[in-house]
């Protein structure tokens, strides 16, 4: 049960200040029988349990689903983290953490005993005849999306159940002539 209630700190700290759900904290620790945690290996919740068994007076299937669909979208979420100075976001089912910089990411194992990290890092873009530097602004994060942008271009990170995605938007057409 400890260890739920540690993944529950980590993913509910939003939801409950953002969410009318002041029983979730009650409701998953019924669901959970004793020596079992409601995250499944793949690190999603609630679905080795029948939500309709336990649920507490009041409370319904299809809220019991909303609350878990809640969680379980909010673990990909980018937020700010004081320790790093930076945004973060942590992908459960893909086992890796990315830290967003101006200019690129860094993407590591989340949990686990590798120690490998790969950053990546935009150091020009533009044609072949006219690179310019690129020199981004600070990652500006909502939900499960962060952005860096510049006057002539922008870098969107979307984090997913099927990883991390990186575009980029070019926002003016570039000087010089040839492909991008």
């Amino acid at each position: 049960m400890s260890s739920f209630l540690f993944l529950l700190r980590d993913s509910l700290q939003k939801i409950l200040l953002l969410s009318p759900l002041p029983l979730l904290v009650i409701l998953l620790t019924v669901i959970a029988p004793p020596g079992r945690s409601p995250v499944s290996a793949d690190g999603t919740f609630g679905q080795q349990h029948s939500a309709q068994q336990s649920l507490p007076n009041g409370a319904s299937g299809s809220w019991y689903q909303s609350a878990m669909n809640e969680i379980e979208r909010s673990e990909y979420e980018i937020r700010w983290q004081p320790k790093v100075a930076a945004y973060q976001s942590p992908n459960r089912k893909q086992n890796l953490r990315f830290t967003y910089h101006s200019d690129g990411f860094t993407v590591t194992p989340r949990a686990g005993d590798q120690t490998w990290t790969q950053t990546l890092r935009l150091q020009d873009f533009g044609r072949k005849d006219a690179r310019q530097p690129f020199k981004g602004s600070t990652p500006v994060a909502t939900g499960n999306t962060a952005f860096v942008n510049t006057e002539a271009l922008e870098i969107r990170y979307t984090n997913t159940t099927e990883g991390m995605r990186q575009d980029f938007m070019v926002k003016q057409r570039p000087d010089g002539t040839g492909p991008l």
